[in-house]
């Protein structure tokens, strides 16, 4: 079994839905009302499937082949379970970097949560992203990025974050992190450890984004009003305390301003 195969095997175990995620994605984005939202980066669908129990219509997207299947399977499950009432979801295999190719324009609402952003190669590609979600965006829409809080890391010389675990299944995840200066990259390396004492490794390259590079780039993409907070549960974003950095964000008007 691959590291691939065997992280979608458990993902749920390992990345189950947090109440206090939820809550808060949904403050953010407002009441349901029909809202069109896309779930970026969207794993097994576990968000997404939430807020579409609660009304929103819901657009999944991941890079990942087997995490769209995982996501549409457990869409099919939620089909057959009781009749259960809410807003439509769908799952779409795509890239963060072409959305304007395959996605049309005039969604509600969209995040990027699980620190995924920070899998684009460079800076570069990190705001083509940013600005490939505003164009499928309607003005005023929310756009909600959560990613480990790098500037900790990198000030701290942080080399491993907490495991995740699941003691019932006797899985867990190990988050090793490898700062390499000389290409400012962190090497972030996976261990996913199963009950029957194997483990499988992968390790992949990740941009480490800075708060300040992140407010830049949703000002230079037409997010004009920005907010960060340093989790899930609402406070204060701080350089060198909170485990994340969590921006919410709202695309401006593209139609010119009245004269006064």
């Amino acid at each position: 079994m691959s590291f691939y195969e065997a992280l979608g095997r458990y993902y749920d175990s390992i990345f189950p839905l947090q109440q206090a995620t939820l809550v808060f994605l949904i403050q953010k984005l407002g009441k349901a009302d029909q809202k069109q939202i896309l779930d970026l980066a969207c794993g097994t669908g576990t968000y997404a499937l939430a807020l579409a129990a609660r009304g929103y219509n819901v657009t999944g997207l991941d890079l990942d082949e087997t995490m769209i299947r995982l996501a549409r399977e457990k869409k099919g499950q939620r089909r057959k379970s009781a009749c259960e009432e809410g807003g439509e979801v769908s799952f779409l295999q795509g890239d963060m970097l072409e959305l304007s190719k395959y996605l049309q324009p005039g969604y509600d609402g969209a995040f990027c949560i699980g620190n995924s952003l920070v899998h684009m190669e460079t800076l570069k590609e990190i705001e083509i992203a940013v600005k490939e979600i505003a164009a499928v965006l309607r003005a005023g829409a929310a756009l909600i990025v959560q990613t480990v809080n790098y500037d900790r890391v990198l000030s701290k010389n942080i080399k491993a974050l907490p495991p995740l675990e699941n003691r019932e299944r006797g899985v867990s995840f190990e988050r090793l992190y490898n700062y390499d200066q000389e290409n400012h990259r962190i090497l972030f390396t996976g261990i996913l450890k199963l009950s029957d004492g194997s483990s499988r490794t992968h390790t992949v390259p990740l941009y480490p984004l800075k708060q300040r590079e992140l407010e830049g780039i949703l000002a230079r993409t037409g997010f004009g009003q920005r907010e960060f907070y340093g989790s899930f549960n609402g406070e204060p974003w701080s350089a060198g305390d909170s485990p994340a950095t969590l921006a919410v964000a709202f695309l401006e008007s593209l139609e010119p301003r009245a004269r006064a």
